[in-house]
């Protein structure tokens, strides 16, 4: 780092030779690599001749903390007022310097089986994991510490960047893609040339498209599928009583069997309709009966309702507000909804249970239907879950895997006292990495 033709130190790699060794730390200045002379250089030529040392560095330091402080908050000073000259001027770039933060872990890691990582102190973390991320700074790897109810573990340790896990995940797939092409090479042939005959070689502005560029196409762009890495989150005090949404096989039986069993802990909440009341219904009982189909079409519109969809010609819903009523009774409302209500009720800070009944395979699914077991419903049954956990397992709070449906309930009801007990949660933020 560059100070008045000064070199600093701003950051040690946890577990690398430099922290290993324990002679430096943040704040030192250097004055000498290999006896040649640092002071006046540029940061340029001081990162040319640190790459260019090879084996062994021997480094002349002199501890200059305060100098250094002064300096990075000078350079962050900097950097917000250029942010937010640019910012202004163009009225859509946003960027942040932020070097500490929490996110969700969206995939495994076991640093045993990554050859690359510097240092023999990586952290190990599942998906769904809370990290702490104490420093960003390095493009490749970062220092986290995982979070376990809401405190702080002690050990520090490294893991990927967010960039460098999309990084190494976008080569595999187009290593698997280059691969697939290669084994299929005529079929491929054979849709190009369809593709010829109905679409010509030139575009509608007549631009040829050179096939030898090396540039991704957008179908190459297409088969690539989105990288799990880093959610970040924040968290958020929970002084409510917690939606139950449950997905999977047998989610109808689970709900009615919270419901019967405990109708003091779980209810269902009220829906809306435009349809006309009928005779002994009662507004708020059976429906809240909203006056007219437009009404009720502006308010889905105006996000009031986290589901709604038609049924003979009648809008039916689920409000933001029905079950926010049940919630503050005190008691968890029982919601039979799709995976986008996860993400509605989290923004109404309703902070759902969502909990995902995984079958094993499609003969857990026979051994457990009883009297109605047939193999083609179980086959939907098994494919249907599988496309759930696929497309909403960012955002699930547990998945379910038990051997009975008995285990699978109990271990629900452990799993929603659990939840419950904790009095905050951890919440993704509009901010992006």
């Amino acid at each position: 780092m560059l100070h008045l033709w000064c070199i600093y130190i701003s950051f040690i790699q946890t577990g690398g030779v430099a922290d290993k060794s324990g002679e430096l730390r943040k704040g030192d200045r250097i004055l000498s690599v290999n006896n040649i002379d640092f002071r006046g250089v540029t940061h340029e030529d001081a990162a040319t001749v640190l790459k260019n040392c090879g084996d062994t560095a021997e480094l002349h330091v002199i501890y200059k903390y305060d100098d250094f402080i002064r300096f990075e908050n000078r350079i962050d000073e900097r950097r917000s007022k250029m942010t937010g000259e640019i910012a202004g001027s163009t009225g859509s770039l946003k960027t942040s310097t932020k070097r500490q933060f929490f996110v969700r872990a969206e995939f495994d890691y076991d640093p045993s089986k990554d050859p690359s990582i510097p240092g023999d102190r990586g952290l190990s973390f599942h998906a769904g994991d809370i990290l702490y991320v104490t420093n960003a700074a390095d493009d490749s790897w970062w220092q986290a510490k995982r979070v376990t109810d809401g405190q702080e573990e002690e050990e520090l340790g490294i893991i990927p960047s967010k960039s460098r896990v999309e990084k190494k995940e976008r080569a595999r797939q187009k290593r698997v893609n280059f691969n697939q092409g290669s084994n299929s090479r005529s079929n491929t042939l054979d849709r190009d040339k369809k593709k010829k005959k109905k679409f010509g070689l030139f575009g509608k502005s007549g631009d040829r498209k050179d096939a030898q560029s090396g540039d991704e196409s957008d179908n190459e762009q297409d088969n690539l599928e989105p990288v799990p890495s880093y959610e970040l989150v924040s968290q958020h005090e929970v002084t409510h009583t917690r939606p139950i949404i449950i997905f999977g096989p047998f989610k109808e039986l689970l709900n009615d069997q919270l419901l019967n069993d405990r109708p003091d802990k779980f209810a269902n909440c009220v829906p809306h309709t435009s349809r006309s009341k009928r005779e002994k219904e009662v507004d708020g009982r059976e429906y809240y009966f909203v006056p007219t189909r437009e009404q009720m079409e502006k308010d889905i519109q105006n996000y009031l309702f986290i589901e709604a969809g038609e049924y003979g010609g009648n809008l039916y819903g689920t409000s933001v507000n029905a079950v926010r009523e049940v919630a503050n009774s005190g008691k968890h409302c029982i919601l039979d909804v799709s995976g986008h209500a996860i993400r509605r009720l989290t923004t109404a800070g309703l902070y759902p249970v969502a909990l995902f009944v995984k079958p094993r395979d499609v003969k857990w699914i026979l051994d457990n239907m009883g009297d109605e077991a047939n193999e083609e419903r179980a086959q939907q049954i098994y494919e249907k879950s599988i496309k759930i956990e696929q497309q909403f397992g960012d955002v699930l709070t547990s998945v379910i895997e038990d051997e009975t449906l008995g285990d699978v309930y109990d271990h629900i009801c452990e799993v929603i006292d659990r939840e419950q007990s904790l009095d905050h949660v951890w919440v993704p933020t509009k901010e992006k990495l």
